[in-house]
């Protein structure tokens, strides 16, 4: 489960990102090439220790746009509703 805190951002440091073009996690749109360039984003991420942390992170600070933790937008934003969703029935 994720926790949706951010203790540290020392993950940055052993990203397997760090040494990839930053534009390969920021796809214009969804379909046509950027389905491919969301592939290959994700490719990065399931090769990075940081994932979870990465994920965390994106969750955390609601980052909106981009390939974070190898999650895209939509899938950001169903994981925040289901999280969301938790909080509202533990609450």
């Amino acid at each position: 489960m994720l926790s949706l805190t951010i203790a540290s951002d020392e993950w940055r440091r052993t990203a397997a990102c760090r040494d990839t073009d930053p534009d390969l996690f920021f796809p214009v749109g969804t379909t046509g090439p950027a389905i491919e360039q969301i592939e290959n984003a994700k490719a990065v991420c399931r090769q990075c220790d940081a994932q979870r942390d990465c994920l965390e992170f994106a969750l955390a600070t609601n980052q909106d746009s981009g390939i974070w933790g190898g999650t895209s937008e939509e899938e950001r934003r169903k994981l925040r509703k289901q999280y969301a969703a938790r909080q509202r029935r533990t609450a």
